[in-house]
């Protein structure tokens, strides 16, 4: 999954592969591992011009028949969905991750939520709603290496809500 994130999909897609052919009895692996990793990088490619988020809601799909309350698979699964301008569908998904963590424990996936769900209702214009996410997400945040450049991002796009 990390070769998706970091726009390495022709690695994330061969280790998806090797997965699929070594583990091919490994529920889990085939059809939750291999679809997510197949979704980053659909979702995030070397060429960012070649994003498919349409493939990567259906690998996505097929990954939430097994752990359809995952909030990693609901996150990316958000993810796509805004990438593909279905913000209801990413703001449902988003909501679930956020609430899933009153469950558990911090995450980095639960402050990612909240952040894509200020993005989410940006892009909605349901901008007091947004000015909360994003609340929530720098509050979340407060202590995080300030050179982040996610927080960055969320400081410079909460700034343009006021």
């Amino acid at each position: 999954m990390a070769y998706g994130v970091s726009r390495q999909d022709q690695k994330a897609t061969g280790l998806a592969d090797e997965i699929q052919r070594t583990h091919p009895n490994d529920t889990i692996a085939i059809n939750v591992a291999v679809p997510m990793i197949r979704a980053l990088g659909a979702l995030r490619p070397a060429n960012p011009a070649k994003a498919d988020p349409a493939k990567a809601i259906d690998f996505l799909n097929s990954a939430a028949l097994y752990f359809h309350d995952n909030p990693t698979v609901l996150c990316a699964r958000g993810l796509a969905y805004e990438q593909a301008g279905r913000y209801a569908e990413a703001q449902q998904d988003l909501q679930k991750v956020l609430e899933i963590k009153s469950h558990s424990g911090p995450d980095i996936i639960f402050a990612f939520a909240q952040l894509e769900s200020g993005r989410v209702f940006q892009e909605q214009g349901e901008t007091p709603k947004a000015r909360i996410a994003y609340q929530n997400f720098l509050a979340a945040w407060k202590n995080a290496d300030p050179d982040l450049p996610l927080l960055h991002e969320a400081q410079a796009e909460y700034a343009k809500l006021r």
